[in-house]
């Protein structure tokens, strides 16, 4: 269900965890190769930052894959994308867009760790657990 005050998964996934640091939530999804591989929006709006490294694939699970696997950052106004590729993981693919509307492929993601931070005043709709579809299941929801 696309609304403008909601988050959707931008990945098919597994809600592997949710922290909080510094009043925003934290919440790693975890994806593989078997799952769609498509990257979609999960708000309607500008791209302030795009950034990609090239890297290694480790698991993700390792203190060493943060330093050294390719990984990318999708930053919006309200919230940010933290891509880390993971073990037999093909390239991230990640489009060159300065606006996006929710619900638009912009990239492709074939296995690891997404990490999607947004502030804590956004209310959240999912658990650890919870298996997310992309383009579908609502994240948090927040008031304009």
């Amino acid at each position: 269900m696309m609304k403008k005050n909601n988050i959707l998964s931008p990945i098919d996934a597994k809600v592997k965890a949710i922290d909080i640091v510094d009043n925003n939530y934290k919440i790693y999804l975890d994806t593989n190769f078997l799952s769609s591989n498509s990257i979609l929006s999960p708000i309607s709006g500008k791209i302030k930052n795009l950034s990609f490294v090239k890297g290694a694939h480790l698991s993700p699970d390792t203190y060493k894959s943060s330093l050294l696997n390719e990984s990318g950052i999708v930053e919006f106004k309200e919230l940010k994308l933290f891509f880390r590729s993971g073990i037999c993981s093909r390239k991230l693919i990640l489009e060159d867009k300065k606006e996006l509307t929710q619900g638009e492929s912009f990239g492709k993601f074939y296995s690891g760790t997404l990490i999607l931070e947004m502030n804590t005043e956004f209310d959240l709709a999912i658990q650890i657990g919870d298996i997310v579809k992309s383009g579908q299941t609502i994240i948090g929801k927040y008031d304009e």
